[in-house]
């Protein structure tokens, strides 16, 4: 058989699926559709749209999980069924038996809006290409992604602000992983100014959802590094900002929401000074400190397993007088902790005490409250969050947040007498350090400095 008839042959067996539904296994087992055999598959449901609609949407969510993160950069993002097929076969094929187009079937059998017939069929092309399901890395799950906001301090007490996206955190090649975000048409990072930041924020949060994840399901993280003397009071997670997606309701006349990144996403802190000054001997702790992590262990348990069972910053505040005076007060009690949390008011002393020990000791993850704990008429929220999985643990301080936010609003509208400044929501702050997770140009100098 002659590719030009090859091609046209599968070309009417795809059109079938979608279309007829009554193409044979026979069929199938007669056809590759591997990318040396078939230049251009075609078929098109554009008189069937109104009947196909959920059909429409499962190839459309395929296609967008298909393509390479930076496809759209230089290419239309099109709707055509021939169109989406065309640009599958412009994809450059790493693996003969992961081709982009068996990637995309793989992921249309994967969606339940494709008939259970279709699907089976499609699944048949799969198993008659060798198609390996078990070491499929994408599928139409939602990803978890990363909005990274760095601060970094200048003389005068100026700070600069620049960003990067990770769409996909499983993505492990730097240079793909991190997508530097537009701060400023002509510089990569501009003056921090609280005033601007509602538009600014809006500007980076549309681009990661229009111009990188274009319709892909994720679960978005904004992680915040702060230098350290914004660390213990930098409200990071009540700044606003402006939701550009009600622009496209076409009633401009319309007030843009101001919303606090707190309330729509997790918001943790991250260590500036961590990140900039990092050894070797120190990242050595750091990693080893984060590979130690029991994601599924309770919050309680991996603050309890520091030496002589003490179990906060608090305790041990107070068996050495009501404060902490050097580092080595720290080691001793903690020198093998993986996670702390506290809730008492430090002196700035002991602040930098503390953050002295976490970096150099490596403890990648800390919680506290910006509120004494006893000054809160309900404490049992706090046995409730360190009950909580430590994989879980931002969702259910953005859980916190929320209802927070939500007992404002209620007393505010019902102008009741609720003092809602002590609920704990309104104080948590999540420091979460990864150091897997290391902007490109801090991760290029670790690197070479242990290359």
């Amino acid at each position: 058989m002659s590719e030009k008839s090859s091609n046209s042959r599968s070309q009417d067996i795809l059109k079938n699926f979608f279309v007829k539904g009554n193409v044979t296994t026979r069929d199938i087992s007669q056809q590759s559709i591997d990318k040396q055999q078939v230049n251009i598959l075609f078929f098109n449901l554009s008189e069937s749209k109104q009947d196909n609609s959920e059909i429409i949407e499962a190839i459309n969510n395929a296609y967008l999980a298909t393509v390479p993160d930076t496809w759209f950069d230089y290419r239309d993002k099109v709707t055509q069924i021939d169109d989406i097929l065309k640009q599958l076969e412009e994809i450059p094929q790493q693996n003969q038996s992961h081709s982009p187009l068996l990637q995309f079937i793989y992921l249309l059998t994967e969606d339940e809006n494709i008939p259970q017939t279709i699907c089976e069929k499609l699944k048949q092309l799969l198993s008659n290409n060798s198609f390996d399901t078990k070491n499929n890395t994408k599928s139409l799950q939602p990803l978890h992604s990363y909005l990274l906001i760095q601060l970094r301090p200048e003389a005068n007490n100026q700070l600069f602000l620049k960003a990067w996206f990770i769409p996909d955190d499983t993505i492990q090649d730097p240079w793909e992983r991190f997508k530097p975000l537009t701060v400023d048409e002509q510089q990569p990072e501009i003056p921090f100014i609280l005033e601007e930041l509602p538009q600014l924020l809006g500007n980076l949060i549309q681009q990661c959802f229009e111009e990188h994840l274009q319709g892909q399901p994720t679960e978005l993280t904004i992680e915040v590094f702060l230098p350290r003397d914004r660390l213990w009071h930098e409200e990071v997670e009540k700044w606003k900002y402006l939701d550009l997606k009600y622009l496209d309701s076409g009633n401009t006349k319309k007030k843009i929401p101001s919303v606090a990144i707190g309330i729509r996403h997790r918001v943790v802190i991250r260590s500036y000074e961590r990140m900039r000054k990092q050894s070797k001997q120190k990242d050595f702790y750091w990693n080893k400190k984060w590979r130690k992590l029991d994601w599924e262990d309770s919050c309680v348990n991996l603050v309890n397993k520091s030496p002589e069972n003490y179990s906060d910053l608090d305790e041990v505040r107070v068996s050495l007088g009501g404060k902490i005076s050097e580092c080595e007060e720290l080691i001793t009690f903690f020198g093998e902790t993986i996670f702390l949390k506290m809730f008492c008011n430090l002196s700035n002393l002991e602040k930098d005490i503390l953050l002295d020990f976490i970096e150099s000791e490596g403890i990648p993850i800390l919680i506290w409250s910006r509120c004494d704990l006893r000054s809160f008429k309900n404490s049992t929220d706090f046995d409730e969050l360190m009950q909580t999985k430590l994989h879980e643990l931002p969702n259910y301080v953005k859980k916190q947040r929320v209802s927070a936010q939500k007992k404002y609003l209620i007393a505010k509208k019902q102008a009741l007498e609720i003092d809602s400044s002590n609920h704990l929501g309104n104080h948590l702050v999540l420091l979460w350090d990864d150091p897997n997770r290391v902007p490109p140009n801090q991760k290029h100098k670790l690197e070479s400095s242990v290359s």
